[in-house]
């Protein structure tokens, strides 16, 4: 994902072949842990995107 940046979640996706319903929903977990940081979309506030997170170490 970091080789995308900042993606539309439906951009996404469509890359990932999945409803976007889900992928929000499978984020989730993903969000909590700083993996993944979902901000509104720079040229349309109602769209989210997504990036990477920053790089932690694995425990």
């Amino acid at each position: 994902m970091s080789a995308l940046g900042a993606t539309p979640i439906n951009r996404l996706a469509h890359k990932l072949l999945a409803d976007r319903t889900t992928l929000t929903r499978n984020l989730k977990p993903l969000q909590q842990a700083g993996w993944v940081m979902q901000a509104p979309y720079s040229t349309d506030g109602r769209s989210q995107c997504v990036k990477a997170g920053e790089i932690r170490q694995l425990r």
